[in-house]
């Protein structure tokens, strides 16, 4: 079996058609499955499936395809022990919104991302090239709440202190 990770793989090699196979192989077993869940801390099920197309059309640079996914995925179903894989929904979205540059739906996605799993947030290189980018772009919309993000504390205890 060729994992949704596979599919991942071949998006960031521009690999279109190896992509659409894997993510529809792995989406059939998961539709099989009929359910989220994480056993044998597999996280497999048919919204795992829905994130790594969400993250393939980011790896193939595919916006509005990420947005659609994105409407179209609940969040909640995913276990809460997989909080990072509800952030990385909220990541990609993120950078989507950047990328057609809805830059406050950008900043709404990252809030909710570090809401979720604050540590994800402070730590992905990703996530801290895309508040810089929102920030630089700041001159021309105000979005303090990126400003936050960027001096936002690792954890939740470190918050309320």
């Amino acid at each position: 079996m060729r994992s949704p990770s596979s599919a991942i793989i071949a998006a960031r090699r521009n690999d279109r058609a190896a992509t659409r196979e894997r993510l529809t192989h792995a989406e059939h077993l998961a539709d099989q499955l009929g359910s989220d869940g994480n056993i044998g801390w597999t996280a497999f099920g048919p919204s795992n499936v829905r994130i790594h197309r969400m993250s393939a059309a980011l790896a193939l640079e595919q916006p509005r395809e990420v947005l659609d996914i994105a409407d179209r995925l609940d969040t909640v179903v995913i276990p809460d022990q997989l909080r990072g894989r509800q952030a990385q929904v909220c990541l990609d979205s993120a950078w989507a919104n950047s990328a057609l540059n809805e830059d406050a739906h950008a900043v709404i996605n990252l809030l909710d991302a570090e809401r979720v799993a604050p540590e994800l947030v402070r730590h992905s290189t990703d996530a801290n090239r895309l508040i810089n980018d929102l920030l630089a772009r700041e001159r021309r919309v105000a979005m303090p709440a990126c400003a936050v993000l960027r001096n936002a504390p690792e954890s939740p205890d470190e918050r309320r202190s």
